[in-house]
């Protein structure tokens, strides 16, 4: 959705315990490079408690540099008062135009659906927010199986998590309707 990189303001160095403790940091990519998984975000040394969002798929953040998507998810995190985020998206390749994700030959990426359900076992906060394209597939159904009990910014007139990009910053969070019981089958990174 957005593309302008933004240079990241330098974070609080953190304790290197509790980065062990948060699953994929600070980033984690396909060796290729084509496919984030995770991108983390923490404004305290210490992260204990961290809300996860899953957006679309990958823009143009980095470890480096966010993007205005990145930065609106870390305001509504930090609203919740919460130590720090992490971003997932429902698809992992990294495209500027949700045109060309649809039109890659594998745009989930082949360890996404682990990711997400290994970072939303330690989160606090769960938030759906990737619009109106991720029907693509079928997925949005598969990540209302992956993520029990998330919320969103709103729903758009199919049901899908709003985008947070141009919400007001004040926007409620509601529980996500479509949101289920996990299911069996969701792999796993080990």
């Amino acid at each position: 959705m957005s593309t302008a990189r933004i240079r990241l303001a330098r974070p609080p160095e953190i304790d290197p315990a509790a980065a062990d403790r948060l699953p994929g940091f600070p980033a984690r990519w396909s060796p290729t490079r084509t496919h984030r998984y995770t991108l983390w975000r923490w404004w305290t040394p210490n992260p204990i408690r961290y809300g996860m969002v899953v957006g679309l798929n990958p823009s143009a953040a980095t470890e480096e540099h966010d993007d205005r998507t990145v930065r609106r998810c870390t305001d509504f995190v930090r609203r919740e008062g919460l130590d720090a985020m992490v971003m997932l998206n429902a698809f992992a390749f990294m495209a500027t135009d949700p045109k060309q994700m649809r039109a890659h030959p594998d745009p989930v990426g082949d360890e996404n659906d682990a990711w997400l359900a290994r970072c939303a076992e330690g989160a606090s906060l769960l938030i759906a927010a990737w619009g109106s394209h991720a029907s693509h597939i079928g997925r949005s159904r598969r990540l209302a199986e992956i993520l029990p009990g998330a919320y969103c910014l709103g729903t758009t007139s199919a049901g899908e998590p709003k985008h947070p990009l141009y919400l007001a910053k004040d926007t409620a969070l509601t529980p996500w309707p479509a949101a289920s019981k996990r299911l069996d089958g969701i792999p796993s990174l080990d």
